[in-house]
């Protein structure tokens, strides 16, 4: 009994397949959906994760700025090493902070640049995208098969 269930169950897993072979695969621009709907989500991310940055870096600022000036007082250091420290810290501080509110809009301009780059350099254009790279490549795998 046992074993007529399971060539029964086999049949019938042979028929269902059938008819989910026949159906179509289209892959294409399947990267590029995936990439437009990941950048949809992803800028809800940014405003979010921006606010909870700044919580931290004014956060571990304000830690360091206490360490800093705590142990030149206990270094009984001078007023001039207190307003060098000072302008050391702020402009690093300001470095860093400008490199926190403006960093999705650098690494946006870096995304686009190496696009860019990258179509000048292959002769495709504006057209290139991931999608196309993958079929460039499934074009190269069919001609060294067809060889």
């Amino acid at each position: 009994m046992k074993k007529l269930s399971a060539i029964y169950l086999l049949l019938i897993t042979l028929v269902s397949s059938h008819t989910a072979q026949a159906a179509s695969l289209d892959s294409g621009n399947m990267l590029n959906k995936i990439l437009d709907s990941f950048s949809k989500v992803a800028v809800t991310w940014r405003s979010e994760i921006t606010d909870k940055a700044s919580w931290l870096f004014w956060g571990l600022a304000l830690i360091s700025m206490a360490w800093t000036y705590g142990l030149m007082v206990l270094r009984s250091a001078d007023i001039q090493a207190f307003f060098a420290e000072t302008i050391r810290f702020f402009g690093t501080l300001g470095f860093f902070w400008w490199l926190l509110i403006n960093g999705p809009a650098i690494s946006l301009a870096i995304i686009d640049t190496m696009r860019a780059i990258s179509a000048n350099a292959s002769g495709l254009g504006s057209g290139l995208s991931p999608s196309s790279i993958i079929d460039i490549g499934f074009n190269i795998l069919t001609k060294v098969g067809e060889s």
